[in-house]
């Protein structure tokens, strides 16, 4: 025994898909907007500041989607971001020099930033021999950034969608 069961949508009468297109593409402007003014939040205190950039991609490998690509052409930060692994430096030949005492104005595991860190006084500190250098401990800001965005991303483009239903003056009868 076979049963067939039918479905039908029901799309509402008026409905301007162009209009939901449009409220998409521009509430997904207004989040890369918010991600950028978070990472430029990461270095308000930094004295040569990076510029992040953003792309926004509509039918992305010929698919209706939405791809928004968030990135920075700086060379330091990805590597406070990710970190850096600890390595042996042999500084016999070339001797490592290094100005005054540093002090992070991050920690790891955290968005907030402290205008404490930088180079501090008390001249240059010449290392010679070998030595391990320990590292830079990763910040994980891309991955903070994400989890705070996420956590409102889904309401804001359900607000946003249902605020261009109704604009349209869909009717949801047949």
């Amino acid at each position: 025994m076979t049963a067939i069961v039918r479905f039908e949508a029901i799309r509402p009468k008026n409905l301007d898909i162009s209009e939901l297109r449009l409220a998409i593409v521009s509430e997904m402007n207004s989040i890369s907007q918010d991600i950028i003014r978070e990472y430029n939040k990461t270095v308000s205190f930094w004295k040569r500041k990076p510029k992040f950039t953003r792309t926004l991609e509509t039918n992305v490998n010929g698919k209706e989607s939405i791809a928004i690509t968030i990135y920075t052409d700086n060379k330091i930060y990805p590597y406070v971001d990710r970190g850096t692994a600890g390595r042996v430096i042999d500084s016999r030949q070339n001797p490592v020099v290094l100005p005054g005492t540093y002090s992070a104005g991050s920690m790891p595991g955290t968005l907030s930033v402290s205008p404490q860190g930088g180079v501090e006084g008390g001249g240059q500190r010449v290392i010679r021999g070998v030595f391990f250098w320990p590292g830079i401990r990763a910040r994980l800001f891309t991955e903070q950034i994400k989890e705070k965005v996420q956590r409102s991303t889904d309401f804001r483009l359900t607000e946003r969608l249902q605020s261009a239903v109704e604009r349209s003056r869909a009717q949801w009868w047949k």
